[in-house]
């Protein structure tokens, strides 16, 4: 009774330090986890955005940690959360708190100055807030680590985000390790709902006893779904969209218009861009703005701090505003396309109406009926709370492989036996045998990342052992990034994969970031320079965007469509549309084959991990057959096959009849695929088979695959290939319901509607760009500010001139008029001048002197060189917008094959 007085009497001290802070009374979350931290639990405690998990989890660690500070020599808490975007919400946040009991708070994250490191090593804060990484550096660090001893309490931020991949494994590995300096602290550990928090807890926890905390009162949604309409043909023609996307963006508009402060969520950082870019199309002093993970941090910052302030009424954004960052009230959070998983749409949604006693408002806009249906039946499950299990994977060895390393490093000499009971304190691997691990342990020997000793059982540094730290503290997958800056301040605008700058990035191109158009100036090591240009451009593309639709979403949509099912969410106009889809479109009980010429769709709604496997095993069985390349397209509801030979729709039919056959040989299927090339080059890295500055383009993946076939690597990179992108368990489901004809097959010998659309949604990814007047305008006005080089072939000399200057066509310094227009970078190729380099040059010269100011035009666009702008200037042309039509068509063709030149 005592004790359970004084905690009332704490909970009494921190609700005046919460009210403080502007809060009226505990939220239900800080009502059940304030008292279970106290009591000294180890507890996950999940609960929905915005109901006060991290005041219900520092209030009572802070309260505690302020009783017995006085003899503590090192750290008391340490605060893990997924994402450096977030610490600047969070100090603020627990600075408050840790002020009002007198504690001390540091941040140390990758960004974290080698001063303020320093400081933490000599003048340890009472609570450090870090980052997964950063978690494993301090375990390593020879004096840092020391201040683990006094360690009470690890609080976890958004465990939901960390356990499904290998930044959370990875943490489990530091958190063992963390025991060998402090055996007695507790685990905090605060998530997002999730479908199985038992099994989370389980790996989390270990052996020790724990307690799953529920927010009861599960927050309330009201998730609307539409196909939007009301864009006007002036609209339509300002912002060059297709007619779906073009009613989507109008519907963002009406929402600006509306007065609302609100976030419009997208599934990727090239639609959140093309979408701002075409809003500034129309109203170039709009306030909204784009937030994503690739946006320098100050350009984040800024706008995060402009919507709070109210200088921005709407933002459209990336799951980079899923996670904690403060931007205060939000009156209407939207969706655009159906968020794939429910996890997503409530994370997002929770965003609007912040606090957990009012109901969140959203809506899923759509752009057509494959969307609507999804995000319907996602919206559903979110508001009957139906959410998605966090899938967390046995004996991850990649991961494995990379603490063995990480320990060898920080502990210099250690016994096998020591080591061994460090990994088996991590569930993952308390299933890992003796033989498995002799097996890591040898394999990492032969590349001498460590020096294995069979004989006396220890394991020590070997010569490849520091580098290989240094490089591979992150899991996170290795891509080179560029940094754009603009070239007149300076100034960090965001962040290009390399693979993006490889393919499609020269002098001179155009693309679009933070929803402005920009100008390649230079490109120079690690950094773009850019400047601003109006006009209208291509957003980037980057790596890993992809959200899996998963088999039960696939199979509820396929449902509703065999019983004619409609939510509840759904306005009539959008239930027409989905109607009339379905009228062709395969339920859950049927897959249709629709073959015409050499092109075939298979209609399965079976989910994007499982079609991507019966994807792999028919383009593999007919390319084997005969002897020619076939090629796939897959979403969560179809499978779009290519190939240049005939083949007949019963040889498809014939395969998927006998799908459970060929599951057993899906290792050889694999192994064929160029994204298992992709992904196992990774892997190579992360194993230390190949350094991490290894470009990929240039290694001979069928050597390593041949020379390391029946090594632990190789199994590794299958079985994380299957994980990553492969479905295995409902696949074998699928093939199950096939064999047993619960799932038939239906054949047709012409596409439907419904497969109509899939295909067009094949042959359209990126965001269409309509050649309608305003839009060619703006094309013109790009192409006239364009500098163009000119090269005089009378005295050899070179000046430059913008298109729209270019009074009179001749050389500035000799008055001649046999002048070549060539593009900047094109200079550095004439003083090592070949043949190849004269023609060019003759064939500008001499397209400018036939077609004059329409030569210059089309030589002025990005893609285009003298050979192309000839076939388009030896066609005649109605008016000067067709030749803009043209020009436009080619930029965008260059675009969309420049990656499978390179």
């Amino acid at each position: 009774m005592g004790e359970e007085n004084n905690i009332e009497a704490v909970e009494q001290k921190l609700l005046s330090i919460l009210k403080r802070r502007g809060y009226s009374e505990f939220t239900e979350a800080q009502m059940i986890g304030i008292p279970a931290i106290l009591r000294g639990r180890n507890i996950l405690l999940t609960s929905p955005t915005g109901s006060g998990k991290t005041e219900a989890a520092v209030l009572p660690v802070f309260y505690r940690l302020s009783e017995s500070k006085e003899n503590m020599s090192g750290f008391g808490a340490i605060y893990i959360t997924p994402l450096r975007a977030l610490n600047r919400d969070i100090l603020s946040r627990i600075e408050f708190y840790a002020e009002a009991l007198s504690l001390e708070v540091g941040v140390r994250h990758g960004d974290s100055s080698e001063s303020e490191r320093r400081y933490q090593v000599l003048h340890p804060p009472h609570v450090l807030i870090t980052t997964p990484e950063t978690a494993q550096l301090i375990v390593n660090g020879k004096r840092i680590r020391n201040h683990l001893k006094s360690l009470k309490y690890v609080i976890i931020d958004e465990v939901h985000e960390l356990m499904n991949d290998e930044r959370g494994w990875q943490l489990l590995f530091a958190i063992s390790r963390m025991r060998e300096f402090s055996s007695d602290f507790r685990i905090i550990a605060l998530s997002a709902t999730v479908g199985n928090p038992e099994e989370v807890a389980r790996y989390l926890f270990y052996d020790e006893n724990y307690e799953i905390l529920r927010s009861g009162s599960l927050k309330q949604y009201k998730l609307n779904v539409s196909m939007p309409t009301g864009a006007d043909q002036k609209f339509k023609d300002i912002i060059g969209a297709d007619e779906n996307y073009s009613q989507v963006i109008y519907y963002i508009l009406n929402l600006y218009r509306s007065g609302r402060q609100f976030i419009v969520f997208t599934n990727t950082r090239s639609t959140a861009e093309d979408i701002v870019m075409r809003l500034r199309l129309f109203d170039p002093e709009i306030l909204v703005d784009v937030h994503h993970g690739s946006l320098g941090k100050d350009v984040r910052t800024r706008i995060e701090d402009d919507f709070k302030r109210g200088k921005l009424r709407g933002l459209v954004c990336t799951s980079s505003m899923e996670l904690g960052i403060d931007i205060g009230s939000v009156d209407f959070v939207g969706q655009v396309n159906s968020p794939r998983q429910v996890i997503r749409i409530v994370q997002r949604v929770g965003r609007g109406r912040h606090r957990l006693s009012e109901i969140s408002l959203g809506e899923i806009v759509a752009m057509n009926e494959i969307e609507a249906e999804e995000g319907s039946v996602i919206s559903r499950f979110a508001e009957n709370n139906i959410i998605e299990d966090v899938k967390i994977r046995e004996k991850p060895i990649i991961v494995l492989a990379n603490q063995i390393v990480s320990i060898a490093h920080s502990e210099r000499e250690l016994g096998t036996d020591r080591l061994f009971q460090i990994i088996k304190r991590v569930n993952n691997f308390k299933s890992l045998s003796p033989e498995e691990f002799d097996s890591v342990l040898g394999f990492l020997d032969s590349l001498w990342l460590i020096r294995y000793n069979r004989e006396s059982g220890t394991v020590t540094r070997g010569r490849r052992t520091l580098r290989y730290f240094i490089d591979n503290i992150s899991m996170i997958p290795d891509e080179k990034r560029y940094v754009v800056k603009e070239s007149s301040t300076n100034r960090t605008i965001g962040f290009l994969d390399e693979g993006y700058v490889a393919t499609e990035i020269d002098i001179g191109s155009t693309f679009t970031l933070k929803g402005n158009t920009w100008r390649v100036l230079n490109i120079k090591d690690n950094y773009i320079h850019v400047d601003f240009i109006q006009g209208i451009s291509v957003p980037p593309s980057w790596s890993g965007e992809d959200i899996p639709v998963p088999f039960k979403i696939a199979m509820e949509v396929g449902r509703e469509r065999r019983l004619g099912k409609f939510g509840n969410n759904l306005d009539e106009f959008t239930r027409s549309k989905i109607s009339k889809f379905r009228e062709t479109a395969s339920g859950d009980k049927e897959i249709i084959i629709e073959k015409e010429g050499t092109t075939t769709v298979i209609q399965v709604t079976a989910g994007t991990k499982v079609n991507y496997g019966m994807a792999l095993i028919l383009t593999f069985l007919l390319s084997e057959k005969y002897g020619e390349s076939f090629l796939f397209d897959n979403s969560p509801y179809h499978i779009i096959v290519q190939g240049n030979v005939r083949y007949s729709i019963d040889e498809i039919s014939d395969i998927l009849t006998h799908l459970s056959e060929e599951i057993e040989n899906m290792d050889r299927y694999i192994e064929k695929s160029k994204t298992f090339v992709y992904s196992t080059v990774n892997v190579a890295k992360k194993f230390g088979v190949l350094s991490k500055e290894m470009d990929y383009t240039k290694i001979r993946m069928d050597r390593i695959f041949s020379y390391h076939r029946n090594s632990i690597f190789f199994r590794e990179a299958l079985d994380k290939f299957k994980w990553d992108y492969l479905d295995m368990e409902n696949l074998a489901r699928v093939s199950k319901l096939i064999q047993s004809g619960e799932m038939k097959i239906r054949i047709r010998d012409r596409f439907s509607d419904s497969s109509k659309l899939y295909i067009s949604n094949l042959k359209e990814k990126m965001m269409p760009i309509r050649p309608t007047a305003p839009i060619l305008a703006a094309i013109k006005k790009r192409l006239l500010s364009e500098e163009m080089a000119f090269y005089c072939l009378s005295c050899s000399r070179v000046f430059s001139e913008k298109v729209g200057e270019m009074k009179e066509r001749r050389c500035i310094f000799c008055s001649s008029p046999r002048i070549a227009p060539l593009k900047p970078y094109e200079l550095q190729n004439i003083e090592n001048r070949t043949p190849g380099t004269d023609r060019k040059i003759r064939t500008a010269y001499h397209l400018l002197r036939m077609y004059e100011d329409r030569a210059l035009l089309v030589l002025a666009a990005h893609g285009i060189g003298p050979e192309t702008a000839g076939r388009i200037l030896e066609v005649p042309t109605k008016n000067e917008n067709e030749l803009l039509e043209k020009i436009l068509m080619n930029e965008v063709e260059f675009a969309k094959n420049r990656r499978f030149w390179a």
